[in-house]
């Protein structure tokens, strides 16, 4: 997130984004609320208080607004940290082991470490942990075939945490009181999914030696918690990842690549954008002597006004990069 004043608040939530000795302006005037020239903080009509700062006036201070209505102050990424971490263990056996035939069993458990936030109370509580009891893993020639019986036992968890899209999923906007934008990471969302089973399922297919072509896809049910009822409901929770690789040069090509995601929806198969979907391709293009152009693009998605949808174009961001490598 842009800080153009380098003040720790975030240009998008920053009032003043080029005053780092300013940063809050609750009724929009142009000055800050702590600014000496700001008589009317709320912008009532009312002055808040009469004192020497008032032209004219010598007399004692004299409060005449007691209930001025503040925005609150932006958040201050500087001071406010909020670290998270994870540990893993997994454990395997291998069934069959083959030239082109293999099967393995394996189970994994994953522990978060770090603080969350409980909608139904608003309080910080502790990150949990996610059990894969059973999972498969198998080659058949060409294909290779995953899969797995998931389970967040106390919820507070999300599997596949840190996916390609982390760089822009850590930030999230939220609205507060008064319809006031405020910042929100990624860790303080997880306490909106209770106890969850499920299941995941990838599939690796490889095309006559030249294409890969990736399908993954997990259905988790439990507890979800809704906005609207203000309250955990039974819900799915399910997540779609696919991805298509040239594995070998065509003439020119020497490499591209494709993928889209959308992840932790009810159905991503309805396919409603959201802070969880990116699509992207890859390509490089051979220049000759060793010179390669790569061409990058992505799509993703930011929910800048809080209210938990995609519209406009605004909230649509496409990321385009042309770079040059050299190949030796």
């Amino acid at each position: 997130l842009k800080d153009s004043d380098g003040d720790g608040r975030p240009n998008i939530v920053d009032d003043f984004p080029n005053n780092d000795s300013w940063w809050i302006d609750t009724d929009g005037d142009g000055l800050d609320d702590n600014n000496p020239n700001e008589w009317d903080i709320d912008g009532d009509g009312v002055t808040d208080t009469l004192d020497s700062r008032i032209p004219g006036y010598n007399g004692e201070m004299m409060v005449l607004d007691p209930n001025i209505a503040r925005k609150a102050s932006p958040i201050n990424l500087d001071n406010n940290k909020d670290e998270i971490l994870a540990l893993a263990i997994d454990v395997g056996y291998p069934l069959v082991s083959q030239d082109n035939f293999s099967i393995s069993l394996y189970a994994q458990m994953a522990k978060m470490i770090g603080k969350t936030v409980d909608p139904s109370t608003g309080e910080s509580t502790s990150l949990k942990t996610g059990l894969v009891p059973f999972g498969v893993s198998s080659r058949f020639g060409p294909a290779r075939f995953n899969f797995e019986y998931r389970m967040m036992p106390e919820g507070r968890f999300e599997f596949n945490y840190w996916n390609r899209l982390y760089e822009i999923e850590r930030i999230g906007f939220t609205k507060g009181k008064d319809n006031q934008i405020t910042l929100k990471t990624k860790e303080s969302g997880l306490g909106r999914y209770g106890p969850q089973k499920g299941y995941f399922a990838r599939m690796t297919l490889n095309l006559a030696s030249l294409i890969e072509a990736t399908v993954s896809y997990q259905d988790m049910l439990g507890d979800v918690w809704s906005d609207s009822d203000k309250l955990f409901i039974k819900d799915k929770n399910q997540t779609f990842l696919t991805s298509l690789r040239l594995k070998k040069a065509i003439s020119k090509l020497q490499y591209a690549r494709a993928f889209y995601q959308q992840r932790n929806v009810p159905n991503p198969f309805k396919f409603d954008y959201t802070e969880s979907t990116i699509i992207g391709y890859q390509l490089g293009i051979s220049m000759g002597q060793g010179l390669v152009l790569n061409y990058i693009f992505r799509r993703s998605f930011r929910d800048l006004n809080g209210d938990g949808l995609i519209s406009g174009d605004n909230e649509t961001i496409d990321i385009t990069s042309i770079e040059t490598s050299f190949t030796f």
